[in-house]
């Protein structure tokens, strides 16, 4: 990995680093049932494959979530 210190999960990345946007990217279709509801704020999902402005879209939605919440 190219970095093995970090947790590969969700929920373990979002307890770490808290005040960090998460988008997190998945093959899986119902990827959003498997998030716990007590993560808060609530991840950005993107479900692969993914293109560029969606891509885009998702970054600035976790970024403005994250200035406000």
């Amino acid at each position: 990995p190219l970095f093995p210190e970090l947790p590969l999960d969700g929920a373990a990345l979002r307890e770490r680093y808290r005040d960090i946007p998460l988008v997190l990217m998945s093959g899986y279709v119902d990827i959003d049932e498997r998030i716990p509801e007590s993560m808060v704020p609530r991840p950005v999902i993107l479900e692969k494959p993914v293109n560029a402005q969606t891509f885009h879209q998702a970054i600035a939605r976790a970024v403005s979530s994250a200035s406000v919440g």
